[in-house]
């Protein structure tokens, strides 16, 4: 067993608003709030395990309707250090007049040399029925 020589965890309360593509290929600016809990466990061969748990929620008005998503997660991967990892998230919520929404996320997050997370994403989308 090779013994762990950093332990990092990242927790991040979200709260952002970031451009997503809405009902009918319509684009929308979508509110995230809640919590993602990020660990990094990096080990003497430079291997790191990457573990991620997010409970959030997201919002948007479109075309006057209110519409609301859940989106929990996890996952665990190891992965070298440089190496990016691809994150496809789902969610389901509903929107004010009773739609039913689902929601698709990707990111790209990559653990540097020195442990800390960058996360980029990359796309975003609503299908609603």
């Amino acid at each position: 067993m090779v013994t762990p020589v950093v332990d990092r965890l990242h927790t991040v309360e979200v709260d952002h608003t970031i451009p997503f593509i809405g009902c009918n290929g319509e684009p929308v600016m979508t509110t995230f709030n809640g919590s993602v809990h990020a660990v990094t466990i990096t080990f003497a061969d430079g291997t790191v395990r990457f573990s991620l748990e997010a409970n959030e929620w997201a919002t948007w008005t479109q075309n006057g309707v209110d519409y609301t998503m859940r989106n929990v997660f996890s996952l665990e991967q190891h992965t070298a250090p440089g190496a990016v990892l691809d994150i496809v998230t789902n969610g389901i919520g509903y929107g004010s007049d009773g739609t039913r929404v689902h929601g698709h996320d990707v990111q790209h997050v990559t653990v540097n040399a020195n442990g800390d997370l960058v996360v980029s994403f990359d796309r975003g989308w609503f299908t609603c029925a």
